[in-house]
C-alpha cells in the first residue's frame, strides 16, 4: 500500500530484512502518484526476482467490459515493463458491464460459458503483462449461497488448468465461507485445484449486520483489521496441502494503521506468521 501509515508499520521488517518477497497491486499506481520509496521497494524486489503483480480492475467474469478496463490493461501492460514480475494475479468474480465499473467482486452460478469467459480474461492479462508472466486467479470471499461455494472451486479448477493458471489461495476469504454457511475448511477445499496453489494470502477482515433487524452477521473482507486467530490457525492446516505453494503475503489496507498498537500488532502479526511457516518447513 502506498501510504504512509503502511510505510510506518513495514519499515521495521524490511529494515531487518525480514521480508523476503513484495506483492503490488497495480491498481493503486494508475490514478495516483507513487510514492520515491514505493518505487525503490518496487525495483529492488523486481532484481531480488521477488516481486509479485496482483490486480483488481479486470473484472474476468464480465462477458462485456466497459471501457475503463480495456484503459487500464493499457496502464497494465506498461508497468509491466518497468519491473519484472514473478507472477500477476487477479480475482475470481466480476463488478463490470458495458456501464458500469464500480463495486466488488460478486460470485455468479456455475456454467460452461463461465469457463471460456475467465479463460479468454486471462489470456487477455497474460498479453497485456508478458508472455513469460503467469497469471492467476484469488478465491472470493463472497457467496450467496452453498452452491457459489461449490461453483467457484470447480470454475477455478477448470479455468485455471485451461490457462495453466496458478491459484492465490486468501485464508481470511476461506474463513468468511466458513463462519458465514457453517462449514469447515475440508468442505470447502473438496472443490479446490489445491495443486495449483503457488500463493497464500493472510489478512483480516471486519463484521457487519443489518442496522434494523441485527439478525445475522457476516464477515466481509476488508482488509482493514489485524488477522484473527482462527485465520492463523489455518495456516498448519493448508500448508501440507499445497504443494507447490512458493509465496505468502500478509494483507492490510492503507490507512487503516491508525495507532501505535495498530503498528505494533501488525509487526507482531507479521512475526508470528513467518515463525509459524519456517517451523512447519
Amino acid at each position: 500500500m502506498p501510504t504512509e501509515d503502511f510505510r510506518k508499520a513495514s519499515l521495521p521488517l524490511l529494515q531487518d530484512n525480514l521480508v523476503e518477497c513484495l506483492e503490488w497491486t497495480f491498481d493503486a499506481g494508475f490514478d495516483r502518484a507513487i510514492p520515491l520509496w514505493v518505487e525503490n521497494l518496487l525495483a529492488q524486489f523486481s532484481e531480488q526476482e521477488s516481486l509479485l503483480g496482483h490486480s483488481f480492475f479486470l473484472s474476468p467474469m464480465s462477458l462485456v467490459r466497459p471501457p475503463e478496463i480495456e484503459e487500464s490493461l493499457k496502464k497494465f501492460s506498461l508497468a509491466c515493463t518497468l519491473h519484472k514480475y514473478q507472477h500477476i494475479s487477479e480475482h475470481y468474480g466480476f463488478f463490470a458491464d458495458s456501464r458500469h465499473f464500480d463495486g466488488a467482486p460478486l460470485p455468479m452460478p456455475y456454467h460452461e460459458s463461465l469457463v471460456k469467459t475467465l479463460t479468454d480474461s486471462l489470456k487477455d492479462l497474460s498479453r497485456a503483462a508478458g508472455s513469460n508472466v503467469t497469471v492467476g486467479l484469488e478465491n472470493l470471499a463472497l457467496a450467496f449461497s452453498k452452491e457459489d461455494i461449490q461453483a467457484q472451486g470447480r470454475l477455478l479448477k477448470e479455468t485455471l488448468t485451461t490457462t495453466n493458471g496458478f491459484l492465490v489461495l486468501d485464508l481470511h476469504n476461506l474463513y468468511c465461507q466458513m463462519v458465514n454457511f457453517n462449514l469447515t475448511l475440508a468442505e470447502i477445499l473438496f472443490y479446490y485445484p489445491l495443486e495449483l496453489v503457488k500463493e497464500l494470502h493472510i489478512s483480516g477482515g471486519s463484521w457487519w449486520e443489518p442496522e434494523i433487524s441485527h439478525s445475522r452477521r457476516i464477515r466481509r473482507d476488508t482488509h482493514d483489521g489485524g488477522v484473527p486467530p482462527q485465520v492463523i490457525a489455518l495456516i498448519d492446516e493448508v500448508l501440507p496441502l499445497c504443494p507447490a505453494l512458493k509465496w505468502i503475503i500478509l494483507e492490510r489496507m492503507g490507512g487503516t494503521i491508525c495507532t501505535r498498537e495498530d503498528e505494533s500488532e501488525f509487526v507482531q502479526q507479521y512475526m508470528e506468521i513467518r515463525q509459524q511457516v519456517k517451523s512447519a518447513k
